[in-house]
């Protein structure tokens, strides 16, 4: 009888778990993002003084190892195919991953930045995508 009880609370238990959302809020996909940084700034080659005042300045030197650091993080997350954006990979990923709010914030700015992108290379182009997200709101900057 013992038996069957606990098989039946892990049971419900289980369903109970397969319903459960754990979507990442603004903060959270801050710190997801660090474990990144260390990878894409060895790959770019990025010194951290360039990345430190782009986060906390919004000074994003036209330089390449930082154009390229923002193309790893960009790849890290998923959201370059064939090294191209990809809009429909940005919002599957972002609906995925992120908060409901937090997601139709980010699916906004790729609307609005992804169509502006003038660069077929793609280092530049993730660079001209970091600045316009920037622009259109830098509180949804997140990039560590």
């Amino acid at each position: 009888m013992r038996f069957l009880e606990i098989n039946l609370l892990a049971l419900i238990m289980a369903v109970s778990l397969q319903n459960i959302e754990c979507k990442m809020d603004f903060a959270q996909l801050s710190k997801a993002g660090k474990a990144f940084r260390k990878s894409c700034q060895r790959e770019s080659n990025c010194p951290t003084d360039l990345i430190t005042n782009a986060r906390l300045n919004g000074d994003f030197p036209p330089v390449p190892e930082l154009k390229c650091y923002f193309k790893c993080l960009f790849q890290a997350m998923k959201i370059i195919r064939d090294d191209k954006f990809s809009e429909e990979a940005m919002n599957s990923q972002m609906a995925l991953m992120l908060t409901e709010d937090l997601a139709k914030s980010l699916d906004a700015m790729a609307a609005h930045c992804i169509p502006q992108i003038k660069s077929s290379e793609i280092c530049e182009a993730s660079y001209e995508l970091t600045i316009c997200g920037y622009n259109y709101n830098a509180s949804l900057y997140f990039f560590p």
